[in-house]
């Protein structure tokens, strides 16, 4: 005989665990619809390899940059994070450095997006991403980065800008996966 309640119990308890695999997956598979990195440098036009920068001007790429943009946006309750990340699904060289900051949103959010993006049009940030790449959101380029803004994800009362250098680092962080808190460096003045 068949014992229906046992089987819904079972049933029950997959469930939400199939569904955090669908989610991630979905995700997974999402981020490269969204910014595909193909391995060879031949045909991607944001991986310049045959021109490599060592991991202190990898991060000069991207760090010098994030304090200009917290200075010129004055931002406040910033923190901030410097990674090397993949420049392809294989997690292999070549790496890019990321910036990621958080700050605090004041008044309406709207108007305040408008207002650091102003700031960063009026010191030489150019509208929309470099060519070949492709953002959702407001999106700035200047010198090789790529600047995103928007919401920070889990708390709407903060923003976020994350920085993208070029693929030009070919040492291999396989495996490295940690942030360094760069937060001193972006609020020095």
């Amino acid at each position: 005989m068949i014992n229906t309640t046992t089987e819904a119990r079972q049933l029950w308890g997959r469930q939400p665990k199939l569904a955090v695999i669908v989610v991630v997956v979905m995700l997974l598979g999402g981020c490269a619809l969204v910014f595909p990195k193909p391995h060879s440098s031949g045909s991607n036009p944001f991986d310049d390899s045959a021109h490599p920068m060592t991991d202190d001007q990898t991060k000069a790429q991207v760090i010098e940059p994030a304090k200009q943009i917290v200075a010129a946006a004055d931002l406040q309750g910033v923190t901030g994070a410097f990674s090397f990340a993949s420049c392809n699904d294989q997690g292999d060289p070549p790496y890019q450095g990321t910036v990621t900051i958080s700050f605090l949103l004041h008044g309406n959010p709207d108007a305040y997006f408008q207002q650091v993006h102003a700031a960063l049009l009026s010191h030489g940030w150019n509208e929309g991403a470099p060519p070949g790449q492709q953002y959702h959101g407001t999106t700035l380029n200047k010198s090789g980065v790529t600047a995103n803004i928007g919401y920070f994800p889990s708390d709407h009362t903060y923003g976020q800008i994350i920085l993208y250098g070029e693929c030009r680092n070919t040492a291999n962080h396989k495996g490295e996966g940690r942030w360094i808190d760069i937060t001193k460096q972006l609020t020095a003045r």
